[in-house]
């Protein structure tokens, strides 16, 4: 799509992207998942346009639609097609900046910048209030430690956390910094609780109904199977003790917690709560899972 943008000098410092047919914006605001464009005639809400982010000697490309557009100011662009390779230049730059900025502000003695989701090119004071701090959780530096994934990309991930909040892992996953099948491994081996395959297992309707599926979906918690004292769930993330005590609360019944990945997960929460139908009977027994728990005939770990 042929975009005039806003003019940069050529051979200047500063972040801009390109268009086809040589138009070109200032980068006010850079993150990993999208800019705002300097652009006095922004396009309208929803365009779909090719950019090439060009952040020094290095250039991104990508595809963005914009989701803000304000006449004489610019836009907000959303990115939504990026390649593999063109994801990592760009975690590896913010990464890059975030650490060049964090000794700058060392230096000039006001410790390490609490924001660091977004680089923006502009002074310091332009930016808007960061967010307070968020602690993370205890399993981020280990994964550094195991080398799933490298300081600066966890640096990313704390910076990008921190600006948006939510649950830590969600962040990794939706980054792509780690795997969702190597990151329910670490959590079994970490935490000791068994991995758990979903796709062999069939919850009962008895454990389903203690759990709506509102509450499953937004914390990735698929209840499996139920006594009068306890309910055995599949969860993506044990570190999320707020949604492990909300669906205890719930339920009215003690946990017991495997770990799945997060991806099968979701499909399967889907599946239950959404697409099977009521007249398909379930197997009192579920089959035995390939180097996994057993689990019994009221669907517990064994």
């Amino acid at each position: 799509m042929e975009h005039s943008g806003r003019p940069v000098p050529p051979g200047t410092t500063g972040l801009y992207a390109s268009f086809p047919g040589g138009g070109m914006a200032g980068l006010r605001t850079l993150t990993i998942r999208g800019a705002v464009l300097e652009d006095r005639h922004p396009l309208p809400i929803g365009s779909r346009l090719l950019l090439a982010l060009h952040l020094g000697t290095l250039t991104v490309q990508c595809v963005g639609i914009v989701e803000r557009s304000v006449l004489d100011e610019g836009m907000a662009v959303e990115f939504v097609d990026m390649s593999a390779t063109d994801r990592k230049r760009l975690l590896e730059f913010l990464a890059a900046a975030d650490s060049a900025e964090s000794r700058a502000r060392l230096d000039a003695g006001l410790g390490k910048s609490p924001c660091a989701a977004a680089i923006t090119p502009t002074a310091l004071s332009s930016k808007p209030a960061p967010k307070p701090s968020t602690p993370l959780p205890r399993f981020a530096e280990p994964l550094v430690r195991r080398r799933a994934m490298t300081a600066d990309q966890l640096a990313v991930a704390v910076a990008e956390h921190r600006q948006c909040g939510g649950r830590f892992c969600a962040v990794l996953l939706r980054l792509g910094l780690v795997s969702d099948n190597d990151l329910a491994a670490y959590f079994s081996e970490e935490y000791h609780i068994p991995l758990i395959d979903v796709t062999t297992v069939e919850p009962t309707w008895e454990a389903l109904e203690l759990v709506p599926s509102d509450l499953a979906e937004r914390h990735e918690i698929l209840p499996i199977g139920v006594t009068p004292s306890v309910l055995t769930v599949a969860t993506s993330d044990p570190s999320n003790f707020e949604g492990r005590n909300e669906v205890q609360f719930h339920a009215g019944r003690d946990l017991i917690v495997g770990v799945a990945p997060s991806r099968l997960l979701r499909e399967m929460i889907h599946y239950v709560y959404h697409e099977r139908t009521l007249v398909l009977p379930l197997r009192k027994t579920a089959p035995r899972m390939p180097h996994g728990p057993q689990l019994g005939r009221d669907g517990l770990l064994s």
